[in-house]
């Protein structure tokens, strides 16, 4: 969430949602997965960058400005903390933003 703030052109949007979706499984149970999205708008990922976004270091903005700071560790943990838990994860563009995506498995 705050990478998305963070990045965001001003005026643009962050909209986070909470959902779930049903599937079937080969036992013909009904089960549920949730998700977690957050999209920043107004901006996109270099399609050479999103294999590299969760690498330790890794930082697409490379003057390491005062505006946006930042070591390039916090997606790395936070991927590496999803990894642990078992949770997928994926950093996708759509149109006119950027979407972070969480799989939490029942």
């Amino acid at each position: 969430i705050i990478n998305g703030i963070k990045y965001s052109p001003k005026d643009e949007n962050l909209i986070v949602r909470l959902y779930k979706k049903g599937y079937k499984n080969s036992k013909k149970n009904n089960q549920y997965r949730a998700y977690l999205e957050i999209e920043n708008t107004g901006v996109t990922i270099d399609k050479k960058y999103l294999g590299e976004i969760f690498n330790p270091f890794f930082r697409i903005e490379k003057s390491r400005s005062r505006k946006t700071g930042g070591s390039g560790l916090g997606l790395y943990l936070v991927s590496q903390i999803l990894k642990s838990h078992g949770y997928y994860h994926s950093l996708k563009n759509k149109e006119n933003s950027v979407v972070f995506t969480i799989e939490f498995k029942n």
